[in-house]
């Protein structure tokens, strides 16, 4: 019964976000060829809704990762969680709204995005040569599948043992996802060169092992060819098409999580997807709320360049040591929460305000990432717009924590690695003129 509630409040939800923000960017609507929103209903109901329904149905002992989580506490955080969730759409659909009063606007034809692909590109393969040849990063899909190595291994030392700063992995993915964007946009004549790119692409967005970049690296290019389609007609021919990709990604992920975990059977491999997909993402929430970690100190993890001048704890680090009883922080890594489990660790001010604080930011973020998009290189907001929804949103999800959105730290990051992008691309303009 209780399962049945909680599907029908996400449907609610879903149908509410729907209905506020299908005019803009960031929402979903075939007539106006949106399709951001659905990255955002891919959170909702495959990333955090499945939790709550899947927490309802079985007993907490059945799901890994939740030693610390009291059985009759699950249907209390669920409430929490989809009224956080409500409470940032609202907050989400009033930012938009004011930021696009303000700022979205025709203004001219964009320039070509050709520059802009190729350098971008060509500074992510530039920055992955660097991390393999000064840190010792290796490709961990390839070998693993060439090399039979563990992927898991493989992934645990790209991250832990080279010791690659934070700032210079988020810029790495950053440059992957902003060509991706631009790629995806671009009309590119030759088929070759059209193969070429997607090939480098593929090959970054593989590099560090997780299906998670995959996936969306995909998901992202599909949206993005529909929403430039001039006219969409639900036929059978594109449900069709659309049907055959599905079981195209399913297919792909049960590939990567056998290469992963070559020795798992059948029945491992549905527990590993419904620990994984349906609450792995949530564990982190269900813990703190029971755990109550508190550190005044995990707020200095939202300012922007402060791990180069402080040493201070991070929460998700802490609640992954703490909740699985790990020893060793340099083999683990963090443990993944909506945002509203990190906040109530600031303090419960923190936990109240988080909603609000996470939708403004977001759509503040990306009106001004846009902005300087248009402002500095391509002349046109409304493609500056969109490029900036996508980007944002793939580099943030609402389960990735909450110290990002506070001070704008993830917003100041990604406009300094398109300001160095831009940058370069305009040099390289300059020389080829000469």
């Amino acid at each position: 019964m209780v399962a049945i509630f909680f599907i029908f409040l996400y449907g609610v939800l879903g149908f509410f976000y729907y209905k506020l923000l299908r005019p803009y960017n960031i929402g979903f609507s075939i007539k106006n060829k949106n399709f951001a929103g659905l990255i955002v209903f891919k959170e909702f109901f495959a990333l955090i809704g499945l939790s709550s329904i899947f927490l309802s149905l079985y007993p907490i002992y059945f799901f890994n990762g939740f030693d610390n989580t009291l059985q009759e506490s699950v249907v209390y955080i669920s409430f929490w969680v989809w009224a956080s969730l409500f409470f940032y759409t609202i907050s989400l659909f009033v930012g938009t709204n004011i930021t696009y009063r303000l700022f979205y606007r025709n203004t001219g034809n964009a320039r070509s995005l050709r520059s802009l692909l190729f350098i971008s590109i060509f500074l992510a393969v530039i920055l992955y040569l660097y991390l393999v040849f000064f840190y010792g990063v290796r490709h961990a899909f390839f070998d693993a599948i060439f090399r039979g190595e563990s992927l898991l291994n493989i992934r645990l030392d790209n991250k832990y043992a080279t010791s690659i700063p934070s700032f210079m992995l988020s810029i790495f993915n950053i440059f992957i996802y902003f060509s991706i964007i631009i790629f995806s946009f671009s009309k590119i004549e030759k088929r070759s060169v059209m193969y070429f790119c997607a090939l480098i692409l593929l090959y970054l967005l593989t590099y560090d092992g997780g299906k998670a970049h995959l996936f969306n690296g995909i998901i992202l290019y599909i949206l993005i060819k529909l929403s430039q389609r001039s006219y969409i007609k639900l036929n059978f021919s594109l449900i069709f098409k659309f049907l055959l990709i599905i079981v195209f990604l399913v297919f792909l992920v049960i590939y990567i999580v056998r290469v992963q975990y070559p020795d798992f059977n059948d029945e491992q491999l549905t527990k590993y997807f419904i620990n994984r997909l349906g609450v792995g993402q949530m564990g982190g929430t269900y813990e703190q709320f029971n755990l109550n970690l508190y550190d005044p100190q995990y707020v200095y993890h939202s300012i922007p360049f402060a791990s180069l001048l402080l040493d201070y704890p991070v929460f998700q680090k802490d609640l992954m040591l703490v909740s699985e009883g790990i020893l060793d922080p340099t083999r683990t890594g963090i443990k993944n929460s909506l945002f509203i489990s990190e906040a109530s660790a600031f303090g419960w001010f923190y936990l109240i305000l988080s909603p609000f604080i996470v939708g403004f930011n977001t759509a503040i973020s990306i009106a001004l990432i846009a902005l300087f998009l248009s402002k500095f290189y391509l002349g046109d907001r409304v493609l500056s717009f969109k490029i900036s929804t996508f980007l944002f949103l793939c580099m943030n999800t609402l389960t990735g924590g909450f110290s990002e959105y506070i001070f704008f730290k993830s917003a100041i990051l990604i406009i300094i690695s398109i300001s160095i992008i831009i940058f370069s691309t305009k040099v390289f303009n300059t020389l080829i003129r000469k």
